[in-house]
Formats: structure tokens, sequence, C-alpha cells
């Protein structure tokens, strides 16, 4: 079939096609399609235009299909099922779905979602695979390009072409080891907040130039916090926290996950730092928008994330 050819078919003639060999009357099939009979007979000759063949003959008992639309007929119904699968999102079927996810979180994110997204792919899409990494700088870079699918960071400063869907909030605190001597005080002064050294964890574009929430503030009023530590690692800031009279800014959710291993407490910040609610997302860039496959697993963390008892809902 030439290129010219391949530009004249479409699916609806396609489909007039398949009601045509399953009913063998045009009457019939005008009626299905809720069409007119010339209007049949129109399409038939299109049909025949198409494939250089008559396709059916008259007999007593109606159309025959001739040997070419015998061949076609064996070809046709996964053809249409397949173009109703590409463009549909109806037709998706996790149990089939074989994609290669790339995803991107920070570390304590990626703690409460991942194995549980593991065991509901086990379940549903076992032939499905998730591929994980490290929340890089140029992750909105690969999230167009198609080097990841999607990543679970602040809805701040997303650009566009990107689509952030909230998935949990998280109100700031002061984290500390448990017997840290603020640990003793129900509030903290911003000369306590100040007298102790900080842990800081990065997050690429997290904050505007690379400046944190808190230094913000702090700068905005005239003060400044001493950075002992300055790492993109969570679990390393936080085994730091630990051993130390560091402070460090995280969430409640924090301390609630290292409790076990790492005895953690956490505070209100003094009343002079307004520290905003940090709203996380899953991003995605466009390109994924319209693919069920995609859909579906997006579907399937926001449900873990609304039934997450350690997420606070959007």
């Amino acid at each position: 079939m030439s290129s010219t050819e391949l530009h004249q078919l479409d699916y609806k003639l396609l489909l007039s096609l398949q009601v045509l060999i399953e009913e063998g009357n045009v009457t019939r099939a005008a009626e299905r399609l809720h069409i007119t009979q010339p209007a049949m007979s129109k399409t038939l000759r299109r049909l025949r235009e198409l494939f250089h063949d008559p396709l059916f003959t008259r007999s007593a008992q109606g159309l025959v299909a001739t040997p070419k639309l015998q061949q076609v007929s064996v070809q046709l119904p996964s053809l249409l099922q397949q173009l109703s699968d590409l463009v549909g999102v109806e037709g998706f079927q996790p149990a089939h779905c074989d994609t290669r996810f790339r995803i991107t979180a920070g570390e304590m994110l990626s703690t409460i979602i991942v194995s549980p997204l593991l065991q509901r792919l086990m379940r549903s899409a076992p032939q499905a695979q998730i591929i994980e990494s490290h929340l890089a700088p140029s992750y909105l870079e690969d999230l167009a390009s198609g080097k990841l699918d999607f990543a679970v960071h602040l809805t701040a400063n997303c650009p566009d072409s990107f689509y952030a869907t909230p998935l949990a909030n998280f109100k700031a605190r002061c984290l500390m080891r448990a017997d840290h001597p603020l640990s003793k005080q129900k509030t903290i002064s911003l000369e306590d907040y100040l007298a102790y050294p900080h842990i800081r964890v990065y997050f690429s574009r997290m904050t505007h130039n690379g400046v944190g929430f808190i230094d913000q503030l702090l700068a905005a009023k005239g003060k400044q916090r001493r950075i002992l530590l300055e790492t993109t690692y969570t679990s390393t800031a936080l085994d730091a926290l630990c051993h130390t009279d560091c402070l460090m800014v995280g969430s409640p959710l924090q301390a609630d996950l290292y409790l076990a291993a790492k005895p953690l407490c956490s505070r209100e910040f003094p009343p002079e730092i307004d520290f905003p609610e940090l709203q996380f997302a899953l991003i995605q860039h466009e390109r994924t928008l319209n693919s069920a496959p995609h859909q579906w697993l997006k579907q399937q963390i926001m449900e873990l994330a609304l039934a997450s008892p350690l997420l606070a809902p959007t």
C-alpha cells in the first residue's frame, strides 16, 4: 500500500469494513452504524478503491467475501483493537503492562512510597518495572527528555510544560537528637536557635538561587545561622544529627520514620521564624499526560499517598 493510500485510510473506514464483514449485508451494516444505505454504499466503494479489490461479490445468500477480504478479515479485528488501545485509556490492562517507569524522589518520600508501590505492581502489573534514581539537579530536563517519568518534589518553581499534582503537605519543624539541650524546652527562642550549629539538607531547585527558606527568613531579619554540614543525603544528615548538638530543618515525619533506629525529636521554630508549609507534588512533563500506563501509575502513587498515615493530605 502506497503512502497516498495510507493517507486515505482512517479508523472509521476500517470500522465500517469490520461491520460489513460481520453483517454481510449493506442495509444491516448501515443500520448498525446509524448511517443511510447510500452512505454505506459510498463507503464500500471507497474501500474497494483502497484495497484494489471488489471485497464482496453478490450471491443469493447475500455478500460473499473475496479471497482478499478473507485475508484482511483475519488481521482486521486485532488491528482495530490495537488502534483503540493506542488512543484510549480504556484499553489499558495493567496485567499486560511491561513499561519501565523511571521515578525520582527524596529519601524520605521514597521510603514511604516505593516499597508499597512495588507491592501493588507485583499484584496488578507484574511485568512492569520501577527504576528509581537520586533526585538530581537536572530532574526537570530529565523529565522533558524521557530519562525520567515522574519526580516527587516541591511544587514551587514548576515551569511551563510541567504539571504538578499535589501529593502531601509538610509543616517544617526544628529537628534535634532526643537528648539535645533544647529538647527539654517546649519553646525555642531565636537566640537559642542561632546558638547551635546547623545541618542543611540541600535539594536542587528547592529554594530561590540555592538559598534555603530558613536562611531567607533569617536574612530578612539580619540574622544568619552557622552551617556545620551541608549534604544532599537525608540519611547522612539524620545520623549526624543524632551524634552532635546540631539542629536541622525537617518535618515530624522524618523524626517518626527514624525514631526506632535514631532517637530524634522535633520542636516548633521560634515565633520570629514564620516557616511556610511545604507542598510536595508528583511532577511530570506534558509528554506523559496522555499515556495510559503513566496515568495508571500516577493513580497508584496518589492512592498510596492518601492512604499513608505518615503523610498529611493536601
